[in-house]
């Protein structure tokens, strides 16, 4: 496994870009919002029909619970999409290909990576047949969400 510095080159976002990482952030927001409400409404079933609260202390801790869960929830899993997306770049992240397969009654192409996330990654055919073992390729990454973007359906070549 790969261990990078963590200073990549980075380039502009392009617009599609963008509009992939704010679509995420919207449907992740989206998400969260009906969870988090569905959520305080169990809750509050809960406690008020099914624990018989002596005082208003259950009810305070258990949203407060509530809170605090779907707020680390939403600074984990889905502002870093909103931060990359103000910030307008993407990383460039160079990994060596460890292994070249083809599956040929699949038709498939499959390069391995020298991380285990990427272990078994397909390829298109001019790719495979322009790499080679030891090669470099790149992976475009959002900076804080690290979500990889694909140059037309793959990785490229340094």
């Amino acid at each position: 496994m790969p261990l990078h510095d963590g200073k990549y080159d980075t380039e502009p976002l392009t617009k599609e870009d963008k509009e992939m990482l704010q679509s995420i952030y919207t449907t992740r927001l989206r998400f969260l919002t009906a969870a988090f409400a569905v959520w305080m409404l169990l809750t509050s079933f809960w406690v008020v029909l099914l624990a018989h609260p002596k005082g208003s202390s259950e009810i305070i801790i258990a949203v407060a619970v509530v809170f605090c869960i779907c707020g680390a929830t939403y600074i984990i899993r889905v502002e870093p999409f909103k931060k990359d997306v103000r910030n307008g770049v993407k990383e460039i992240v160079p990994y060596t290909i460890i292994r070249k397969e083809y599956f040929e009654f699949t038709g498939q192409y499959f390069v391995a990576l020298d991380d285990p996330k990427y272990l078994h990654h397909e390829v298109d055919a001019a790719t495979y047949s322009t790499c080679s073992e030891g090669d470099t390729m790149a992976l475009y990454r959002a900076p804080k969400s690290k979500f990889v973007f694909e140059e037309n359906g793959r990785f490229s070549l340094m």
